[in-house]
């Protein structure tokens, strides 16, 4: 009897484990790829490269990535008994140390695979405006610097300059920086990744747009405007103009780019840092800035200040204060060379 037993609990055994290997279904990647894409999971072609913990769906588990057919499947887990409430608070602090470490490490956007990624035939179903105030939000929020995010997309300046100045739902979908962009958030979106608080933008920053034609100045297409404010007073326009709502530094910076021919954002900080009524005249911000506020007085209706006046008076003779200047300075031996406030060389 007792092997009698011993071969019939065998054999049930293995006709469990027959009906269990019956009820799994083997999935070729597209098909597994493509059922687990609506439940928020992605699925990469190799074992290691995704592993996601959903309590409330259950794990997807990929038997083997590297041939052709996986191995895809849904199993939810289910409590045996009660727990106890000594468990119950072991779990709950085990629960809250692995939500920070999920938060803390979030899975790699890199590893995942969006449905028609690989094939061109990705569905897109965010416009050309969406993408662009993502972009926007993200630079805003000091989580990435432009370049930073140019290098992440594996886009061009040209090409991400020119998508950022269109406007509208369908300006730019022939452009490489809208589906780059697009795979980007999306990815960070699957991955976990929550984007980062920015300052609350002010209803009225249009009053500080000074893209309207009629507020072009003589020589701007060709970067020559005469300048007639120094260093100094630029730096005091710009530190006040960013205590403005909803200015930020990297607002500033894409502002004062258009201002250019180049049309490229412009990064402020290391103008911000130098002292001096010539300290970094040679800059492209120092250029940029002095332009943007020429064109907002302009737009304003303000009349030139005494000091502008005065520089105009000091400067006009040279068409206007001298961005570049000599690397050295003649003055008697025994003479101390100084500047003024308007940017002056003397020697005393």
């Amino acid at each position: 009897m007792p092997a009698k037993a011993a071969k019939a609990a065998k054999a049930a055994k293995a006709a469990k484990a027959t009906k269990a290997t019956k009820a799994a279904k083997i999935y070729s990647f597209e098909e597994a790829r493509e059922a687990a894409y609506p439940y928020g999971f992605a699925i990469a072609p190799s074992i290691n490269a995704l592993s996601e913990r959903a309590p409330n769906i259950g794990v997807i588990s990929v038997a083997d990535g590297k041939n052709t057919e996986l191995k895809f499947s849904i199993k939810p887990t289910k409590p045996t008994a009660k727990p106890s409430k000594s468990t119950e608070a072991v779990a709950a602090s085990t629960s809250k140390k692995r939500k920070a470490e999920t938060e803390a490490s979030p899975i790699d956007p890199s590893s995942i695979i969006l449905l028609g990624e690989e094939e061109g035939e990705l569905e897109i179903d965010q416009s050309c405006d969406q993408i662009r105030r993502k972009i926007n939000n993200l630079i805003n929020s000091g989580e990435m610097k432009v370049t930073h995010f140019q290098r992440e997309c594996s886009i061009n300046s040209n090409s991400y300059s020119r998508f950022m100045k269109l406007k509208g739902p369908y300006s730019g979908a022939d452009n490489q920086t809208y589906e780059a962009a697009f795979i980007f958030f999306k990815k960070r979106e699957l991955a976990g990744i929550k984007p980062r608080k920015t300052k609350p933008v002010a209803k009225d920053l249009d009053k500080f747009d000074v893209s309207d034609p009629e507020l072009e100045l003589d020589g701007e297409d060709e970067g020559e405007v005469e300048v007639y404010d120094t260093c100094d007073e630029i730096r005091r326009k710009i530190n006040a103009h960013l205590r403005n709502d909803g200015v930020t530094k990297a607002g500033l910076g894409r502002t004062l780019g258009k201002m250019t021919p180049a049309g490229t954002p412009i990064s402020i900080d290391d103008f911000l840092k130098k002292k001096g009524p010539e300290a970094g005249g040679s800059s492209n911000c120092f250029y940029a800035a002095y332009v943007f506020f020429e064109k907002l007085r302009i737009k304003q209706g303000k009349p030139k200040s005494e000091f502008r006046n005065e520089m105009e008076q000091i400067w006009a003779w040279k068409g206007g204060f001298p961005r570049r200047r000599p690397g050295y300075i003649i003055c008697a031996a025994d003479a101390r060379p100084y500047t003024d406030k308007y940017g002056r060389i003397f020697s005393a």
